[in-house]
């Protein structure tokens, strides 16, 4: 997998681990937020489908309202299964890297030197799946921790496996990378 950040490799910049995020818990977590947008459509297809034809009385449409659930459905399914399989993090020896992408393929980095915070998330979805699964947030000055909805581009290893132990790989390989700086300087 680690010809897969080739492109965009500095000159010295070495691939130290790539890491993949756990399939179960990505599908489920994906799954759990469509399922409430597919019921407001399902809804709404209902009601409109039932107005097409009020003719038949009671104005809901059952088949196209399930129609559109299922359409819905489909397209999450459709989304996560086009994001995973680009979907790749990883930790080089000057950065940490993210390759992710629905049709084209996009990357997000962040300098090793800039980070300052680090935050483990281990959610109910998490514990539910039963996969020992949880997230990894990156922050700096420049790229703070949040949740985004302060619009916050937030840097995370996302439905990774093993968090708290990958915390301690990481942030070991961080403080190294930190030293060795510190003694260049």
């Amino acid at each position: 997998m680690k010809e897969l950040f080739e492109p965009i490799l500095t000159e010295g910049e070495e691939v130290v681990k790539t890491i993949k995020p756990n399939k179960t818990k990505t599908y489920f977590e994906a799954l759990l937020m469509g399922i409430p947008f597919g019921l407001v459509l399902f809804i709404f297809g209902g009601v409109f489908g039932g107005m097409l034809n009020l003719d038949h009385g009671f104005p809901f449409n059952f088949s196209i309202a399930i129609i559109v659930f299922v359409v819905v459905l489909v397209s999450v399914i459709a989304g996560v299964t086009a994001n995973y399989k680009n979907l790749v993090y990883v930790y080089t020896n000057k950065r940490l890297l993210i390759r992710k992408g629905i049709i084209g393929i996009d990357y997000k980095a962040l300098d090793i030197a800039m980070i300052g915070a680090v935050e483990i998330d281990v959610s109910v979805v998490d514990k539910m799946v039963g996969k020992n699964t949880g997230s990894i947030t990156f922050g700096s000055m420049a790229n703070p921790i949040g949740t985004g909805k302060e619009g916050r581009n937030v840097f995370s290893f996302a439905n990774v496996e093993n968090p708290y132990e990958l915390y301690k790989e990481i942030k070991n390989h961080i403080d190294e990378i930190k030293k060795l700086a510190a003694k260049e300087n």
